[in-house]
């Protein structure tokens, strides 16, 4: 195995704290180099996030980096909760996506015939069962992930980057990347990847999502799991609150508070737990801007040279960065040195940055 040394990381969202936190596993020195005077400070910053992966039908070059990385945070986060480490709200209670439509119900049937889970890990429950395991009425079927869960991004990144070194509110730049003393250096900063002209030819785009937090009452209070639909829902915190949204917006390009969006959030939920949805109190809100690419899918791996250093990139993880930030370093990390990858070839193609020119 190859020696990493000293790792320089622009950013220190999910992806460059996911990644400082790989290092220091492997036996690298993990150096963050972050803009602003706080770790998670843009779309990594929101209070609770989903922990589920994203469905697909087949078992193809994209759901494998899903599924794994998927089974891959799950144990760190148990293993995290069950050490005492740190608080990361880790609340493994599950999710439903619901099938709102017969398009879902379909994919859900095929996926959990594709994907080859344990059938206890991922099963279609019927209307009756839904509302028993989600502690509320819902007219719906599901597909049920008993593992799944939600933690805070923000809680994750600082127990990510613990033992990394930080140079907060420090803005590198393209002719700076040179002269760091490191041995490799990777790319993380999210909507800031584009300011580097090895990253120029590469799609990222900005999308705008807003979540509500909304206080609720007696019935929402009996909500145990996550719902999945046309957004998504939080069972209540210990505060008494539930985190739903999220807006898609990528015509957006700013991070003000929309009110219309806090109510289209709870029109979402409104559409498939009407009674749940009636007794909701707007309590907070928060926007962020996801970075994303034109095919959905992240941009990781090695993405050239620069003086005389290696240069990794792990962008565009979208609206499931908690997972795809993981499986992102663990890419990376096995590839600086030299291991066998976790995922099979065709996907590690799929993510490569070169897959635009």
């Amino acid at each position: 195995m190859n020696n990493p040394g000293k790792v320089a990381i622009i950013g220190g969202g999910l992806a460059g704290s996911a990644l400082a936190h790989q290092c220091k596993q492997n036996g690298a020195y993990p150096i963050i180099f972050e803009r602003e005077n706080a770790l998670a400070r843009a779309a990594s910053g929101n209070d609770t996030g989903l922990v589920s992966p994203r469905i697909s039908a087949e078992m193809d070059r994209y759901a494998h980096y899903f599924s794994i990385g998927f089974q891959s945070v799950v144990r760190l986060f148990s293993d995290i909760t069950q050490d005492g480490a740190a608080d990361v709200a880790w609340n493994q209670c599950g999710t439903m996506h619901l099938v709102v439509d017969d398009r879902k119900k379909k994919q859900f049937e095929k996926c959990v015939k594709n994907w080859g889970w344990d059938k206890k890990d991922m099963h279609i429950l019927s209307k009756e069962d839904v509302s028993k395991q989600a502690g509320i009425a819902l007219n719906h079927d599901a597909l049920f992930l008993p593992l799944s869960g939600n933690i805070s991004p923000r809680k994750l990144c600082a127990y990510y980057a613990r033992d990394a070194q930080l140079h907060l509110g420090q803005d590198i730049g393209d002719h700076m990347l040179g002269d760091l003393d490191a041995d490799i250096i990777v790319l993380a900063c999210a909507n800031g990847l584009n300011n580097f002209e090895l990253a120029r030819h590469i799609p990222f785009g900005a999308v705008r999502g807003q979540v509500t937090q909304v206080r609720g009452g007696q019935l929402s209070a009996s909500l145990r799991c996550n719902l999945n639909y046309a957004g998504y829902c939080t069972p209540a915190n210990e505060d008494g609150l539930h985190m739903i949204g999220a807006t898609f917006q990528r015509w957006l390009g700013h991070t003000d508070i929309i009110a219309q969006d806090d109510l289209d959030n709870i029109d979402a939920l409104r559409a498939v737990a009407p009674d749940m949805a009636g007794g909701l109190r707007i309590a907070g809100h928060r926007a962020g801007l996801r970075c994303s690419v034109r095919d959905y899918f992240p941009v990781v791996g090695h993405l050239g040279r620069i003086g005389g250093k290696d240069v990794y990139i792990s962008g565009g993880h979208g609206s499931h960065g908690i997972i795809s930030s993981h499986m992102a370093a663990r890419v990376i990390i096995d590839e600086i040195m030299g291991r066998e990858p976790a995922l099979p070839e065709a996907t590690l193609r799929a993510l490569s940055p070169h897959r635009f020119l």
